[in-house]
């Protein structure tokens, strides 16, 4: 019995999405739930995404629930 390859559907796609493309967002999310589980501190979640202290807290400040 021979199994086929899945098929390749990102021709469908608009544009071929990467990994890499939703690194940003996936490392603010994690961060972002670090620093809610007291896990680490702004400074420390500021200083993993790359950003000031004042900016990390305006960050945390905008997130809703």
């Amino acid at each position: 019995m021979t199994i086929a390859a899945p098929e390749v559907f990102c021709g469908r796609e608009p544009d071929h999405l990467s990994a890499g493309d939703f690194r940003e967002d996936r490392l603010a999310c994690l961060v972002r739930r670090a620093i809610e589980a007291g896990e680490i501190s702004l400074g420390r979640g500021g200083e993993v995404l790359g950003i000031s202290l004042e900016e990390m807290r305006a960050l945390s400040a905008s997130w809703v629930g």
